[in-house]
């Protein structure tokens, strides 16, 4: 049994879990977030293991931070949902492990299948736009999709993935055992 629940990814000078987000109402209880290895520039990754993430908390999690964030709602790590929002409201979304998400599809698996991939140059796009929105992205719109094209054993390892083609920085381990700063998201 894999992975079920979300990954928000954000920046705040603050912590992210200090977000009015996760106050009264909040999508998860605070024993439900676990935060991941920070990366530079104040972007964090939460661990939401339980709760229900709505559209609405990404819409708040942006206007509290003032910086682009995406959420992804990964299912039994076969399936990663992202969504995206930038400063400016633009949306983006995709599917990672498309052919497992299209399984979920009960009318027409097939079907769904093939528009969603016919529609992954437009995502990778809007990716990468809300990407430079934030001060990174990059010109590597091929990357991107074959990531959004691409079938890993877990989903949650993809959604790392993506955020690190689209040249946000690195996954730093805060307590390195070394002192060298091994990376891990």
């Amino acid at each position: 049994m894999g992975f079920t629940g979300h990954y928000v990814f954000g920046r705040s000078d603050r912590p992210l879990r200090e977000a009015p987000v996760f106050d009264r109402g909040s999508p998860a209880s605070p024993d439900d977030i676990h935060e991941c290895w920070p990366r530079a520039g104040g972007w964090q990754t939460l661990q939401l293991t339980n709760g229900l993430w709505q559209w609405r908390h990404l819409d708040r999690l942006v206007e509290w931070s003032g910086a682009s964030a995406c959420v992804a709602y990964i299912y039994d790590s076969d399936v990663a949902m992202v969504d995206g929002l930038d400063q400016d409201g633009r949306r983006w979304e995709a599917h990672l492990n498309a052919e497992i998400a299209a399984e979920y599809d009960e009318v027409d698996p097939q079907r769904w299948l093939a528009d969603y991939q016919a529609t992954i140059p437009s995502r990778a796009e809007a990716a990468i736009a809300w990407a430079r929105s934030a001060g990174f992205g990059c010109d590597a719109q091929d990357q991107i999709e074959q990531l959004m094209r691409s079938e890993e054993t877990f989903a949650e390892d993809l959604f790392v993935q993506l955020l690190d083609a689209l040249n946000f920085p690195a996954a730093v381990d805060p307590e390195p055992a070394d002192g060298a700063g091994s990376l891990r998201q």
